[in-house]
């Protein structure tokens, strides 16, 4: 287990004062999140239902897992099946955070960045803020904020970049820099990058060793 990850997620559910209707969200995970925060959980005490994340697959090798977030927004925690309570169902509780994802302003979440000594851009954000999902809730926002097809990856836990693909030497760049903060993330999530299909998102590529 990463243990970078297992810190992360007994921190965020200590000392947190949670409201009576707390905002729901999504993450986006890798496939083994569920094992590794049952373990994670398990070390810290926590058993049973609140040991067990609310996530449903998505795509590929990603998960969507539920969030909570404080009633002023600063904190946020995983959503377990010891939080049912809040919802009538777990299917209810993820269209509900489908629903707060897919109404989410997403370009005042993304920064357009340049790299370095070229023309070439890209947008990113990394506000870990446990919303990061709704991107992949919004493909045409995205395509409209890039101008036409687009690919996203999601690196590491709330960090998100996307851009426009077509170049070749642009195409590589990013994909050789998704994979290296994939492989140097405390908490890597997918070293792919997707793309939207027009029903649901797919493989576009990944950087791989020379």
């Amino acid at each position: 287990m990463n243990a970078a990850f297992g810190l992360l997620v007994v921190w965020l559910h200590v000392g947190t004062v949670w409201a009576a209707s707390p905002v729901v969200g999504l993450v986006a995970e890798p496939s083994d999140v569920m094992t590794q925060y049952r373990a994670a959980a398990g070390a810290a005490g926590r058993t049973a239902d609140a040991a067990e994340l609310l996530c449903r697959p998505a795509f590929d090798t990603i998960q969507y897992c539920l969030t909570l977030r404080t009633a002023d927004a600063v904190r946020w925690r995983y959503a377990t099946r010891a939080d049912l309570g809040l919802w009538s169902s777990e299917a209810l509780a993820h269209q509900a955070a489908d629903g707060a994802s897919q109404a989410l302003n997403l370009p005042d979440r993304f920064q357009l960045k340049k790299v370095a000594g070229t023309q070439y851009g890209y947008w990113s954000g990394d506000l870990d803020d446990g919303l990061d999902a709704a991107v992949f809730l919004q493909p045409g926002v995205l395509a409209k904020r890039v101008g036409g097809d687009v690919v996203v990856a999601a690196p590491a836990q709330g960090v998100i970049v996307f851009w426009q693909p077509g170049h070749p030497e642009q195409d590589q760049i990013l994909a050789v820099g998704v994979k290296r903060m994939y492989e140097e993330a405390a908490h890597p999530v997918s070293p792919r990058v997707y793309r939207w299909d027009g029903k649901r998102w797919v493989v576009w590529g990944e950087a791989m060793a020379d």
